[in-house]
């Protein structure tokens, strides 16, 4: 509301400029193209300078004169002060009824959307001000003794219009980008939060950007080309200083749009393994599982290869089992069926996508081996710990009562008398 209330206060300032300037000053009839014109004569017969500037009269009076001027106008500065009125009046009622109907919509459909809310709330004032301009617009054509051609009025009015469309797209990019850190937020999702966040300040300044250029060159008649000449050198120059600063920047970037990884994830990056504990516009940290902190710049993270352990689906987990040169063929056959029960008795370790994998795959030097793989799910490594030492446990039993004897290296040495 205070924002509302410096808009209208200034849009009246203007205003008031405009007629102080240009009104109270034309008592003579016609704008001249000339910088100087002819002697004119007041109502009282003394003489007075009249110039034109900008295509409006302006003459030069004193003070009793003034108050005359005031008095042979007073029409239509009540109709101009009454448009006033009426047009700030037009933007509460507008915005009242407008916020009235969304309410009800929403009461009858049962959809009350935070999105829905944000973006009429944030198009209240920018479509409340565009109604303000346009009334203002019509106010101003009844100053006809100030601005004989609307000049004035179609500045004032056109400036007004488009403030109020780049406020408006400005509400619309920051309303949703609000939503999006909202929903990031409840979901926890930090690499979502800093990408939308990102995007809003982008919003900002070009938002800001674009409102600069227009008052300077509609407004102020500046020429803005020397201006942006100027500013394309100067970042070209800031560019070349600062190269690992933007290659860092722009990695963020990459990071937050491919979204490899979010905070508190674990990660293996080049030699470091960790848990990532926050992702910035020049680096990311990350813990490792020794407790040490570790800082990358964002542009070797993007361009490096990025191991996700926290994504994995599952945790594999393969190991042989050696038995003795002495074992079978029907106790190797006992043992892999061993395994396969054993397994079975375990769901995290047994699952229709992923069966057990156990085979007698080689003779080696001092064993026969089983080869095992097999698949946890969910991807929980404590749980899984858990689960491994049970199963570690399970076979050590059922092989010692079958009389599965485990190889370890060894070698038998032959000795041969002379």
């Amino acid at each position: 509301m205070k924002k509302v209330v410096s808009v209208l206060i200034c849009c009246f300032c203007l205003c008031w400029a405009g007629i102080g300037e240009n009104g109270r000053n034309a008592a003579a009839a016609g704008a001249a193209a000339a910088a100087e014109l002819p002697v004119a004569a007041n109502d009282d017969g003394r003489p007075a300078r009249v110039t034109a500037a900008n295509g409006f009269v302006q003459l030069d009076l004193t003070k009793q004169e003034d108050v005359k001027w005031f008095f042979r106008h007073k029409t239509e500065l009540a109709r101009f002060g009454v448009g006033f009125v009426l047009s700030v009046l037009a933007v509460f009622v507008f915005n009242f009824l407008i916020g009235r109907l969304v309410r009800f919509c929403c009461n009858r459909s049962g959809n009350n959307d935070l999105l829905v809310r944000l973006i009429v709330r944030g198009l209240f004032w920018p479509i409340g001000l565009c109604v303000f301009a346009t009334g203002m617009r019509y106010s101003f054509e009844q100053l006809t003794f100030v601005d004989p051609e609307n000049i004035l009025a179609a500045k004032i009015s056109g400036f007004f219009v488009v403030l109020s469309v780049i406020w408006a797209l400005f509400s619309l990019g920051n309303s949703m980008c609000r939503y999006g850190e909202t929903r990031a937020r409840a979901k926890n999702n930090m690499m979502g939060f800093l990408l939308i966040t990102m995007v809003r300040r982008g919003i900002n300044v070009i938002s800001f950007a674009i409102l600069l250029l227009f008052i300077l060159k509609d407004v102020l008649d500046i020429n803005i080309n020397a201006i942006l000449a100027s500013a394309g050198v100067a970042g070209l120059a800031i560019a070349f200083a600062a190269q690992s600063t933007i290659a860092n920047f722009f990695g963020s970037v990459m990071i937050l749009i491919d979204h490899p990884f979010t905070v508190g994830d674990r990660v293996k990056i080049n030699a470091v393994d960790g848990v990532v504990e926050a992702v910035g516009f020049r680096s990311t940290r990350i813990r490792s599982l020794d407790g040490n902190l570790y800082t990358l710049p964002n542009s070797t993270v993007a361009d490096a290869v990025v191991e996700n352990v926290t994504e994995r689906p599952f945790i594999k987990y393969a190991f042989d089992i050696g038995l003795v040169y002495s074992t079978s063929a029907a106790q190797m056959r006992k043992a892999c069926a061993l395994l396969d029960e054993i397994f079975k008795r375990h769901p995290g370790f047994y699952t229709e996508k992923h069966p057990p994998v156990i085979r007698f795959t080689e003779f080696r030097d001092w064993s026969l081996n089983i080869a095992v793989v097999v698949w946890y799910d969910p991807a929980d490594w404590g749980q899984f710990l858990i689960e491994r030492e049970a199963v570690n446990l399970e076979i050590l039993e059922r092989f010692n009562a079958e009389k599965l004897e485990f190889a370890f290296p060894s070698t038998t040495n032959y000795l041969q008398q002379g």
